[in-house]
């Protein structure tokens, strides 16, 4: 179940500056045995703690501004948010009772540190026996929270989180309810608590202000369910009718299908669309099926071998580029956006690459942006400073790339040759392991 938490505002930056000013963080571990494999995570990755003869770590950052969340990871044990504000400190005390950790946060934002890990973990119950007991679990929980929430200033952020907890807490109980019957041999629709619990959500909301459990309804309503061994055609020709069927608004019914359909397209399993797209073709609008045909055509087409387009790109001053400027080399093109998480953490990745190849003319890396507007992407140049060429790509001619290349997800790499042909549309990602044997097969 996916939790949804307004306070985690970005994961950590890690670092260890030359100047330390400014402790931020401590991590006091009282069992030694809760030191193993335990972490941080940053947008580029996992670092490992390195605990003192105490059982202490200290995160200084002297370039460290404004207000952040870090991940704390105890090995297997859990994962932990610690809220981290500039020139304050907070202790993270971990100890283990009865098998189980217990954390305690001390310093500043240590009650939104707490109230932020209590709604991450508020609807966790299946350590609880019998239903009756995990129903007033969950109820105390849900209380303690709304009491907490309540306290809260600005009225906005109280109805939000009020909103999303309400939700959440809701969720729940649909799905105990929906274990319980399963266990029984109870069937769902014939179940009166559970059908009192459905009626709660009204999937035909205008606003959809509720997505995340309209989605949850039709997700339980499909007959078809994801999963191992699933022939995931059928199972979204059956999430289609199953929005068809309980849908029934018909701005809702879109958006649905819609993100139904880009899902579909995006899907990491296969899809056959030779069955998927004639049933889109009869149950969607014209301007979804318009607006994901180009994938439909693309799809297994083998680009090895043709030419590349000589696409427009702009540099950051407006000047227009060719990728015909690098004929003669290998061009490895880097394309995302400020706004992808995955894509942003392949770029150090990226500088790592470009440095190892600076004195080697055979290759040239080139990263191309599909942000919607230059502004985010001209502020994280500025932040990143990247000494390899960059360009961005408005929308129109983004599409004539993504059109091209049936692009359905960022990040994609492509890797193209010296005479301008396609070497791959799939090139090795720069954070894999193997990266540089897997580009020096290429060439």
């Amino acid at each position: 179940m996916k939790y949804i938490f307004s306070f985690i505002l970005s994961l950590l930056m890690i670092g260890f500056p030359a100047t330390i000013s400014g402790q931020l963080l401590k991590i006091v571990v009282k069992d030694r045995a809760l030191e193993e494999n335990a972490m941080l995570m940053s947008p580029t990755g996992l670092k490992m703690l390195q605990f003192d003869d105490n059982g202490v770590y200290l995160y200084e950052n002297a370039d460290f501004k404004g207000v952040l969340t870090s991940s704390i990871m105890l090995g297997s044990r859990g994962t932990w948010f610690a809220i981290l504000e500039e020139g304050q400190t907070l202790t993270v005390t971990c100890s283990l009772l009865d098998g189980r950790v217990q954390v305690v946060f001390e310093g500043k934002n240590a009650a939104e540190t707490l109230f932020n890990n209590e709604y991450r973990r508020f609807a966790i119950v299946e350590d609880v026996a019998d239903m009756e007991t995990r129903l007033m679990t969950l109820e105390q929980r849900y209380n303690s929270l709304v009491s907490y929430i309540n306290k809260n200033k600005d009225e906005r952020s109280k109805q939000r989180l009020l909103c999303d907890l309400d939700d959440q807490y809701l969720q729940t109980c649909i799905n105990m309810r929906v274990s319980y019957c399963q266990n029984k041999g109870i069937a769902l629709e014939s179940d009166a608590s559970l059908q009192s619990l459905l009626s709660q959500i009204n999937v035909n909301d205008p606003k959809d202000k509720h997505a995340g459990l309209s989605k949850f309804y039709i997700d339980l309503m499909t007959p078809i369910k994801p999963g191992r061994g699933t022939d995931y055609t059928d199972y979204f020709i059956a999430y289609l009718r199953t929005i068809d069927k309980y849908v029934t608004n018909p701005e809702v019914n879109y958006q649905k299908k819609d993100f139904t359909v880009l899902n579909a397209v995006g899907n990491s399993q296969p899809v056959d669309f030779d069955r998927f797209w004639p049933v889109v073709k009869e149950m969607c609008d014209s301007s979804i099926v318009n607006r994901y045909q180009y994938i439909i055509d693309t799809h297994g087409k083998n680009y090895e071998g043709t030419a590349c387009p000589d696409f427009e790109l702009a540099d950051i001053k407006g000047n227009i580029h060719h990728l015909s400027e690098y004929r003669g080399k290998y061009v490895f093109i880097d394309i995302w956006a400020t706004w992808c998480g995955p894509c942003c953490r392949e770029i150090p990745y990226v500088a790592e690459h470009v440095k190892h190849y600076k004195d080697d003319n055979r290759i040239q890396f080139i990263s191309i942006s599909c942000d919607d507007t230059e502004t985010p992407w001209l502020r994280k140049l500025e932040q990143d400073k990247p000494d390899w060429p960059q360009y961005y790509t408005n929308k129109s001619r983004y599409q004539k790339i993504s059109h091209h290349f049936g692009i359905k997800s960022i990040p994609r790499f492509l890797f193209i040759g010296p005479d301008g042909t396609v070497i791959t549309t799939e090139a090795p990602r720069p954070s894999h392991d193997d990266f540089y044997e897997q580009l020096e097969n290429l060439m």
